[in-house]
């Protein structure tokens, strides 16, 4: 399995998680019409730490958003998802993956004539 595949089954184990979002947790970005809140993740960067015996250890930085009506509302989806990443050691179908989360960012987006949602972003390092 891959790492993105990994990552989105342990979310969708966290009982924390999956009570405030659902299955809401997509790639890349949530498509326009998802119910609010919801997560999404990317794939920054992936680079491999090679040594002379071959392909050591994978290091992706992963930007992890998150998305709802309310500030509160963001604040506990966020809190959940950084509990579930911040400095913990995690079993998928790919290895024991080390999640560390780096940096936090807030912001407000709206479209054409909407009121707007608010999100936070966050940087996560997963290693496997």
């Amino acid at each position: 399995m891959s790492m993105e595949a990994d990552l989105t089954a342990y979310m969708m184990r966290s009982g924390a998680i999956t009570a405030l979002i659902g299955t809401r947790f997509e790639p890349v970005q949530n498509v326009q019409s998802t119910t609010m809140p919801a997560v999404s993740y990317q794939v920054i960067s992936a680079p491999v730490a090679y040594s002379h015996s071959g392909a050591g250890l994978h290091t992706w930085r992963v930007q992890v958003t998150t998305v709802a009506a309310t500030f509160a509302e963001m604040l506990a989806v966020a809190g959940a998802v950084k509990d579930a990443l911040a400095g913990l050691r995690w079993a998928g179908a790919g290895g024991v993956y080390a999640s560390f989360v780096e940096n936090m960012t807030d912001g407000l987006a709206s479209s054409a004539g909407q009121m707007g949602y608010y999100l936070r972003r966050m940087d996560v390092m997963i290693e496997l």
